[in-house]
This record gives structure tokens, sequence and C-alpha cells, in this order.
């Protein structure tokens, strides 16, 4: 299976209606910086998503110029083709967007199960070492969820849960302390059957990781560290809860953390480690991402990376290529000198002023 085409109108730099064709190899995106490739690779992961990877509000994705966008991405598995298609309108400062397979409407469920993986790299993944916390959640949670729509249901879950619970708590002069507390054990117990199949599904991907620790002689390790919810029978978090009025524990305070193994020492790279350490920390978080993915689909993930080479050494560009020979590779650049570091057949694409 492989991504043949996407068609473009109104969404963010592409106002005209514009398609583009891609090898089921490998496909070169070349030009100066502000011609819009980052918006292509954007419109790619949007089909496969139903989200722009810069995506904060829909509206983002919609051209000034527009009042609808709408991203045709045309999949080929053999003699069969498969058109995936997100649509959004514009009304104000509020977006509708909706999926389709086929000119169907599907719900995002199904939609999911007929779409594409991707894989992105950007030179802002070198955060997910030494960001915040927030940044490897989100990371993770978008993994999960891609493959796994109970993940997807139990994380929305709990957002709405946390957001109702932080209400009755903001509120507690209104429903009285006896009733608080009736509405909290309410949702603590809620919480408590989401969180155990967000931490479980989270620890298992850190130990899928972990089975693949090396690369470039280097030995890698990811840390999943939990934060315990402390329901409002504990009477501590209890009094802490009433006077800050927020949900204060719980997996939106987890972690990840990323070690550089040897012999039987540590490091923690986001304290301790060297911009190269990091890097090449990065690189193995996306191999084994590509890892994941096919291990969870009969079909290989498509990778995108976008302007990387600015980020990384030829040693690491070099690597970086030849993982990129096992997958349907789709690379923005700038910089024409990573071309000689290519080995094998291309398809090019130019985008100018």
């Amino acid at each position: 299976m492989h991504l043949a085409k996407i068609t473009l109108q109104g969404f963010r730099s592409f106002a005209e209606k514009v398609s583009f064709t891609f090898d089921p190899h490998f496909t070169l995106i070349i030009g100066p910086n502000s011609v819009g490739k980052t918006n292509l690779l954007e419109a790619i992961y949007l089909v496969s998503k139903n989200q722009g990877f810069r995506e904060k509000k829909s509206i983002d994705l919609v051209s000034r110029l527009n009042d609808e966008a709408s991203v045709v991405g045309e999949v080929r598995e053999g003699e069969s083709l498969t058109k995936l298609e997100v649509r959004l309108s514009k009304k104000g400062d509020e977006v509708t967007k909706l999926q389709y397979v086929n000119n169907l409407y599907k719900p995002i469920k199904s939609y999911r199960q007929r779409a594409y993986n991707v894989v992105l790299f950007q030179p802002d993944d070198l955060q997910l070492i030494s960001g915040n916390a927030s940044l490897r959640r989100q990371y993770f949670d978008r993994l999960l969820s891609a493959v796994d729509y109970e993940y997807y249901r139990a994380k929305t879950n709990f957002e709405q849960a946390v957001y109702k619970r932080n209400k009755t708590l903001e509120n507690k002069e209104h429903y009285g302390l006896l009733n608080v507390q009736e509405l909290l054990r309410f949702w603590d117990e809620y919480l408590s059957k989401q969180i155990s199949y967000l931490n479980q599904e989270r620890q298992k991907i850190a130990d899928f990781f972990n089975t693949e620790s090396q690369l470039n002689g280097m030995r890698f390790n990811l840390v999943y560290q939990p934060s315990p919810f402390l329901d409002s029978r504990n009477q501590e978090q209890l009094a802490r809860e009433l006077r800050v009025r927020r949900t204060s524990s719980g997996p939106g305070l987890d972690d990840f953390y990323f070690f550089r193994l040897e012999g039987e020492a540590s490091k923690n790279l986001a304290h301790f480690g060297s911009r190269s350490e990091q890097r090449l920390a990065v690189l193995w978080l996306k191999i084994n991402e590509l890892r994941y993915f096919k291990s969870k689909s009969e079909f290989a993930p498509l990778l995108l990376m976008d302007d990387i080479f600015s980020e990384l050494d030829e040693k690491n560009s070099e690597r970086i290529l030849k993982v990129a020979t096992e997958y349907q590779t789709i690379v923005t650049t700038a910089h024409l000198e990573v071309i000689p570091l290519i080995k094998f057949p291309i398809k090019q694409i130019t985008l100018n002023l």
C-alpha cells in the first residue's frame, strides 16, 4: 500500500486546487523556505490522522482566502485505489471537519481503520528528549490512539471526566462540602477505570521500544513514570485539591524518560546528554515508532521527514536514509547538499515562490 496522489484546495497556503503525485518508494520535495513544503507534509498527515501536526485550532488549516478546504489522498494497494478525504468548512471562528472514504462519510473510528499510518520526523522532535513532559505524553498518546481505538476512547473519557471533576472543585461553595465529596467519589470511580487502561498501554509501548535498544553502538532505554491517582479518600490530597480547585494527580502528570545505557550505569539524556546523543536518541525513537506501527498493521507506515537534515550530521543522515529504503518516504528539504547522500532512484518535486 502506498500514497499515490494528494489533492489540496483551500488548505493553508494552497488556496487554489493543486495535486501532487508520489513515488511508491522515495519522493524528495525541494524548495526555499516559506513555499509550502511543510504545509504539503501536513496535508498528508491530516489525511492519515484527521488532524494536522501543527494544528492548534482547525481554523488554522483553512486558507485565509477560503471558507472551505479539502485534502484528498489516493491510496493504491495493487490494482485497488481508495480515496480518503478530509473536508473543512469555516463559519466565523468555527470549523466543521468531516472525513470520507470513497466519497462516503465515515465516523472517525471507521475512517482511521481505512487510513494509512504515518511517522513524522521533524527538527522539533529534539524537544521530545529535553522539553517538558506534556510533549512526551502527547507524542505517545498520538501513537497509541492511532492503532488502538480503546486507548483513544479511554483518553477522551479521562479528559472529559477530569474537566467535570475540576468543575465540581471549582464550584464547591455551590454544591456544599458533603455533596462535593459524593460527586468526587463518583468521578474517582469512573476515572480509575480509564486510568488503569492508560497506564497499562503506556507501559506496554515503553516495553516494546526497549526490545530494540541499540543504535550506532549505543544502547537506549525508555522509562515510563506514571503519576499515581490519589482519589478523594486520601484526606491530604482532598484538602489540597479543595484548596487549589484542581485535580492534581494521575496520568495528566505522567512522564517518559530517555536514558543512554553504559554498562551497568545509565544517563538521563534530558539532563546530561550531549546534543549528539539527544539527536541519536530521537533517531532511535523514530526507528522504533516505524517498527511499532509495522507490528500493528499488515501495511508499513508512511515516513514523512520535514527538513531534518538541517539537524542531522552526515552519518545520521545516511543512517535515516538507509532506514527509509524500507518504507514509502516523503522528504522536504531546502538543503541541496543532501541529494548526493541519496544512493537510490527518487522522484523530485520542486516548489517555488
